[in-house]
């Protein structure tokens, strides 16, 4: 089973409709081409909004971050019902669980943003890409 983000979030979502482009090269003198979309599919990519974590929450997510980083893992969505008091650590209720990976675009690697907001406390915004 895969691992489960470790703190209850704010998300905020956004749905990327990306389809993969198609050259089909007909014979000729000179060639043609035809370019068409093949596959539309639509992205869900979520960013996990924390505000004011300890130092102590910020080790923890960072360590989260730096082990998962190209691995699938659970995340859970507050807007489907789960609260900080049935947020299941164990990634065993299925009740607002989606299975995720970190994102950061085609391409680039993941990044974990990290602000201070003074006095120990961070701000840390992450973007992952929905796979259920």
């Amino acid at each position: 089973m895969p691992n489960t983000f470790p703190i209850l979030s704010h998300q905020g979502f956004s749905l990327d409709d990306e389809a993969q482009a198609i050259v089909e090269t007909y014979p000729g003198d000179p060639p043609s081409y035809r370019m068409y979309k093949h596959a539309n599919t639509a992205m869900k990519t979520e960013t996990i909004v924390l505000r004011r974590l300890t130092q102590t929450k910020l080790a923890t997510v960072r360590a989260f971050f730096a082990a998962n980083m190209f691995l699938s893992f659970y995340v859970y969505d507050p807007s489907e019902g789960v609260t900080n008091q049935t947020f299941d650590p164990t990634g065993a209720s299925s009740t607002g669980r989606h299975l995720a990976i970190f994102y950061a675009g085609q391409g680039a690697a993941p990044k974990l943003s990290v602000k201070n907001a003074g006095n120990c406390i961070y701000d840390v915004d992450v973007q992952v890409l929905l796979l259920s």
